[in-house]
């Protein structure tokens, strides 16, 4: 029984050694977010390896978290200053629709709080499909609109997953440490479904493969 239990391959420890890693990710993945610009390649690289990890692939994780920031830079930067634009823009939009006090005004802010939503579960799919799909950016902020819109209820899923995630950390002690990792975990096993059964979706790079950075 204690053999089992202490067992490093039995299911317990082979998915605590895989939170410890994303905790891991998560951890690159703001140090690379400090300059804001970089933030894209450093969601894409991110994703890239939580949806490995996800498949019960084993990447390495330091050279595969920066050989996808480098060989996606441009790319999801380019996708990040688009979504970044964009949610700026309808936010700012809200904000003076609110501002005008009347039944119009209302109406024009829940149609850009609508759209805005529609914005962020698009960006839920953008950096995982420019990461891991390695599609150019044009394709990935398409190809993730049409997601959103196709698999509505599982983006729902996964920012719901995030947002109580985020929400948790700051009311449950130490709960930063373990739930944003259980959130990302659960949201890639939710992508990698989609994913996978989806008709348009390519093979996803190799995230041990360096000839695919260079």
């Amino acid at each position: 029984m204690l053999d089992r239990i202490f067992d490093p391959e039995n299911r317990f420890w082979t998915f605590a050694n895989k939170l410890a890693d994303l905790v891991v990710l998560e951890l690159l993945c703001f140090v690379c977010c400090l300059p804001l610009v970089t933030a894209g390649a450093a969601f894409s690289a991110f994703w890239r390896m939580t949806l490995a990890l996800a498949k019960d692939e084993e990447p390495r994780l330091f050279p595969g978290f920066f050989q996808a920031l480098r060989a996606r830079f441009f790319t999801a930067t380019a996708a990040w200053l688009t979504h970044l634009t964009l949610t700026a823009f309808l936010l700012l939009d809200v904000s003076l629709a609110l501002r005008m006090g009347t039944v119009a005004g209302a109406f024009l802010a829940g149609l850009f709080g609508a759209l805005l939503l529609l914005l962020s579960l698009a960006g839920l799919w953008l950096y995982p499909l420019a990461g891991a799909r390695g599609l150019p950016w044009r394709e990935a902020v398409v190809t993730a609109s049409l997601l959103a819109v196709r698999h509505l209820f599982s983006g729902l899923l996964g920012l719901a997953l995030l947002g109580v995630a985020l929400a948790g950390s700051f009311y449950i002690p130490y709960g930063v440490l373990f739930l944003p990792a259980l959130a990302c975990w659960g949201t890639a096993r939710i992508i990698n479904r989609v994913l996978d059964r989806d008709e348009g979706a390519e093979p996803p790079d190799d995230p041990n493969d360096t000839e695919g950075a260079l």
